[in-house]
């Protein structure tokens, strides 16, 4: 289907290829209109997550052939950095923390144990929750991962300035406090998990 666009109308032009059947049928012509607009049209505010988004995926850009070269995904780092700085914690707080939905993460965590990155243990006191921890064989690999990826923290900071990179730091931990300061989260984590009995 070829659409060319004249000032205010539309031409559509279907030919064989469009028939899902593969027939052969005589090419036609139609006309529609389509709404003008300005080429100067813009929103107030520019796309912050967007713009988010293509920070953190240049950022990755950096980071994924380290933790590729481990056999890791992205997710998967997330939770062993988390679980590497915070020790033990529940699927809940994981979630919460590394931003990764309940549903996603229980695939990820499962794969992660079947690869001999983590351990999962239910309490005696209540056969209900789970306590997510390293494995102590992973905690060395985690190491060596973590040392490289300093490494290229600081390559970024020699090329996008240490004083950039500290704004950065700065306004995104602002921003989330700022967005984030109604919703609880002192609360959630106020009862340490490695305080009850896993077995």
């Amino acid at each position: 289907m070829l659409v060319l666009f004249g000032h205010s109308r539309v031409v559509v032009k279907h030919d064989a290829r469009c028939l899902p059947c593969g027939r052969t049928q005589a090419k036609n012509w139609s006309l529609g209109y389509v709404m003008k607009v300005s080429p100067s049209a813009h929103m107030s505010y520019r796309n912050l997550p967007m713009l988010l988004l293509r920070a953190r995926e240049l950022l990755m850009q950096r980071f994924r052939p380290i933790i590729g070269s481990y056999g890791i995904t992205d997710q998967q780092w997330r939770v062993l950095r988390t679980l590497y700085e915070k020790g033990p914690l529940e699927p809940r707080q994981i979630s919460q923390m590394c931003a990764i939905s309940n549903p996603s993460l229980a695939g990820v965590l499962s794969r992660m144990e079947e690869a001999s990155w983590v351990r999962r243990d239910r309490f005696t006191t209540d056969r209900r929750r789970v306590l997510v921890s390293l494995i102590p064989a992973s905690v060395e690999r985690i190491a060596q991962i973590a040392r490289e990826i300093e490494e290229r923290y600081l390559e970024i900071e020699n090329t996008a300035g240490t004083l950039v990179a500290a704004r950065v730091y700065s306004a995104v931990n602002d921003l989330l406090n700022g967005l984030g300061k109604n919703d609880g989260e002192g609360d959630e984590f106020s009862e340490s998990p490695t305080t009850l009995v896993c077995k």
